[in-house]
């Protein structure tokens, strides 16, 4: 959880914690330019004193006693402050760390002396960390409301001018009052004790306490939606702080304050949560305009587009302001029609909205859980290594060539193919083994002891498994190898030679999560930010892409801080979050272009109406085409296809740990047929299968009509294995690309140069025309039932589509609006295979 900021990484503390300074403070830009000091945690909590834990002592009289600005100045009054309290009183007094208290008498002498731009860095420091308390809020769901306000109280003849920065974030624990809030900041780096003697010129990026260069004392009232409301109060001379509740606190901000209402007692309502951070201003502030409510809107105003006020997306409002407008909480209620499309039952649309919301995260969470189970962990820097060793190994095996030879295909070669394959095998796994340590890989191949090297063996091609899958352009001719061999390997007769099962599952998060205790971790609301990919937008500006990136940044470290423990370390969370961001950076690449295509075939073209020459009918045995539709029929058609390919893609990291057990399960062995297509292994795949089934079934449940053929190829001539699956359709998003690439760039090329417009107005009739020309093409051709060697294969069943698909691109050199495609920069549907 984040209040008042948030500690650095090097806390120790599991449980949730901030700190004065704010998490990723240098997200928002100093307002000065002089010297910025870093905080250094882990040096600042290897002192014995600072790492030791509060004691509460007791006080059965008034406020903390005001020390010289030393633990020593007070040591007496602390003793007699502290001697009779305890935890659980409503008034506790906790004493400051011995540098902390020393630092603060500093800060305190050297608050007059201090130049105006570094006494400013108080606000600075303020809102950013009230910034970090609407993040958490809006993590956890809240969207309405949230703000800032800064207000001015002038002096009065018993209450000095005061500044009182609100926010209605998440506010702070009485855990977070004690352990946080007065234990990290900057002191004891050498910069700042520089700039306190006087020796730089700078800023004093001190965090929180940067506030005691104006103030006199600051209070602080906060009530988290887990606690009770406190009162925290810290003089700058005094050497202990102060934590109260309930009518003790009350009072105490009555006779701080002033003021007819309490934030204290309307803490105790069940509506209020947030911090209130009050500034008693020291004299020589209020003679500077502090408590000037036009002096502190200059003072934010001056920080312009790159300051923290403009790059955030929460108002922060002044003293005079309105209220903000108060948002829906979510999405309008759907009704009717409209409610049974979007998946939500009629019934229940009386529920109250509260319940709803409920329902979206518990569904929202349950989703996650389930997607977290087939997405692969990223690799770590060590394992790259092995992972370049393997892959290179892989290279230059010509064990597919050797194995599933034609002249070891007939079944009365089985005994000399098993043999080939055991020396095969052995090869490659001594390569693997001599590659990483030569003396052991020596050893392997005298005594052939596989099994003393299990672990090593299973982990490092469990390694290239898992980079394949995020990264499925790579090792496009290396892939198919290392699981034909991984399939012999597993087989019976293999694994009793080698004396273990060389397949090991792949790490995911959800195997991680799992066995660390942490799987809590993916329910939370902060996850879907944490994860989320942040693309280019035109319609956004700089100011709020970088705040999306800021808050992305935020919402990892609130899961680190709050789920962090002895188990599951901070590393663990944040390579869960980036392993997952790496699959919707996937999902987002691969999907975008059928998104595109569909959002054109939509736009250009229309079921009910026909634009004159631009049907899509196509008729059997005219330019290649297999099918028979009309206009309506083949728009539909063609849309059903793109919607069927972007469901896959949505479920194709299950999909494919689906069809690896399907191809390395030993009860499912492959036969070796010629299939037309040369020698392939054809392997039933039931697992891969049923889950086509249940996508197609939820393809075809949103639509009126489906139209085609429901038939699966699979584990047969047309798709021998999974691995034909896979590859298969991975090619959508090479397919779709280059022609929304090409529209993409040529109309920007278009606009902005006269001579390539000319040249497309006179050759083609202009951009607008050229583009309905190729997408004309494409829907009619691209989705004609061609390409097969038959008749009986071709046509509309589900993979016959993207086999039409591919057929059309072999056919694109020879189509009128080629030229356009190769003055875009088009080079081919292929990519590259070994990079």
């Amino acid at each position: 959880e984040l209040s008042l900021g948030a500690c650095g990484k090097e806390s120790r503390r599991p449980a949730p914690c901030l700190s004065p300074r704010g998490l990723f403070s240098s997200s928002y830009p100093s307002t000065s330019k002089g010297l910025q000091i870093s905080m250094d945690l882990k040096a600042f909590l290897q002192d014995s004193d600072d790492e030791a834990e509060l004691t509460p002592g007791a006080a059965s009289d008034g406020s903390p006693a005001a020390g010289g600005g030393g633990a020593a100045a007070a040591a007496a009054s602390d003793e007699e402050l502290l001697a009779t309290s305890g935890p659980g009183s409503d008034e506790e007094y906790y004493p400051l760390s011995g540098r902390l208290s020393d630092m603060l008498g500093k800060v305190h002498s050297f608050g007059d002396a201090c130049t105006e731009a570094q006494r400013e860095g108080f606000l600075v420091e303020l809102i950013k960390n009230a910034f970090h308390a609407l993040d958490a809020v809006f993590f956890r769901g809240v969207r309405s409301g949230l703000h800032i306000r800064i207000t001015t109280v002038p002096a009065s003849a018993s209450t000095p001018a005061r500044i009182i920065i609100r926010d209605n974030g998440i506010g702070m624990t009485r855990g977070d009052l004690i352990n946080n809030l007065p234990s990290l900041a900057a002191f004891g780096d050498p910069d700042v004790e520089a700039v306190l003697e006087g020796q730089e010129q700078g800023s004093l990026d001190a965090g929180f306490f940067t506030s005691l260069l104006v103030a006199d004392r600051v209070v602080v009232a906060t009530r988290h939606p887990d606690d009770e409301p406190y009162l925290w109060e810290l003089g700058s001379q005094d050497a202990h702080f102060a934590i109260r509740k309930g009518d003790v606190a009350q009072a105490r901000e009555q006779a701080l304050l002033g003021g007819s209402s309490s934030w204290i007692q309307q803490g105790a309502g069940a509506d209020w949560r947030g911090t209130v951070v009050a500034l008693l201003l020291k004299p020589s502030a209020q003679a500077a305009l502090y408590a000037d409510e036009q002096k502190l809107r200059a003072m934010v105003g001056g920080w312009g587009d790159a300051g923290i006020a403009v790059s955030s997306n929460y108002p922060l409002l002044f003293g005079s302001d309105p209220e903000p407008e108060t948002e829906p909480a979510g999405p309008p209620a759907l009704t009717g029609a409209a409610a049974a499309a979007a998946g939500e039952d009629p019934e229940d649309l009386d529920v109250d909205p509260v319940d709803r919301t409920a329902a979206r995260k518990a569904s929202n969470a349950r989703r996650m859980v389930e997607r977290s189970k087939y997405i692969p962990l990223r690799i770590s820097y060590e394992a790259r290594r092995l992972l370049r060793v393997s892959e290179g190994l892989l290279k230059v095996s010509s064990y597919t060539d050797a194995v599933d030879a034609q002249a070891l295909a007939a079944p009365g070669k089985a005994p000399r193919r098993l043999q080939m394959k055991l020396r095969q095998i052995c090869a490659i796994l001594e390569g693997m083994v001599t590659a990483c340590d030569y003396p052991l890989g020596k050893e392997l191949a005298e005594e052939k002891s596989f099994a003393r090297f299990k672990k090593f063996l299973r982990s490092i091609l469990e390694i290239i498994r898992r980079y394949k899958i995020m990264n499925p352009e790579k090792m496009r001719s290396t892939y198919g190898k290392l699981l034909y061999f991984l399939q012999d390997a597993a087989s019976e007769e293999v694994m009793e030679y080698l004396g273990f099962n060389i397949v090991a599952p792949i790490d995911t998060v959800y195997r991680l999560l799992e066995k660390k205790n942490g799987l809590r971790v993916l329910e939370d609301p902060a996850i879907e930010y944490a994860t989320m990919e942040i693309l280019p937008d035109p319609t956004k500006s700089r100011a709020d892409i970088q705040h999306l990136i800021r808050r992305k940044e935020r919402a990892v470290e609130v899961l680190v801080r709050k789920y962090q423990s002895m188990d599951l370390s901070d590393e663990d969370i944040r390579l869960c979050c980036y392993s997952i961001c790496d699959n919707n950076s996937y999902l987002n690449s691969d999907r975008l272009p059928i998104d595109k295509m569909l959002s054109l075939l939509d736009a250009h073209f229309s079921p009910e109406t026909v634009q004159e020459g631009y049907s899509l009918a196509i008729v059997e045995g005219e330019a290649g085409a297999r099918l028979t539709h009309s206009h309506e029929r083949q728009f539909h058609f063609a849309r059903q296809s793109l919607l069927l390919w972007r469901h896959i893609i949505d479920d194709m990291y299950r999909l494919w740990s689906l069809s690896e057990q399907d191809l390395l399960s030993p009860d499912s062995p492959y036969a070796l047929k010629n299939t037309g297509q040369g020698i392939q292994r054809v392997q039933a795949c039931p697992r891969t299968y049923k889950a086509m089934q249940e996508i197609l079934f939820h393809v075809q449940s949103q639509v009126d009509t489906w139209i085609g053929s429901s038939m699966i190829h699979m584990g047969d001539h047309n798709v021998p294995n999974a691995l034909t699956f896979i590859d298969k359709y991975n090619q959508v998003a090479r397919i779709l690309s280059p022609v929304v690439k090409t529209l993409d760039n040529l109309e920007r090329l278009v606009r902005d140069d006269t001579g390539l417009r000319r040249f497309v107005q006179d050759g083609f009739g202009g951009f607008e025309k050229a583009r309905l020309d190729i997408l004309h093409d494409f829907f009619r051709s691209a989705f004609d039932g061609s390409g097969a060697d038959n008749f009986y294969d071709a046509g509309s069943c589900i993979d016959g589509r993207l086999t039409s698909a591919w057929n059309w691109c072999s056919q694109l050199a020879g189509k009128p609006y080629y030229p356009l495609f190769k003055l875009t920069g088009f080079s081919g549907f292929d990519g590259e295979f070994e990079s």
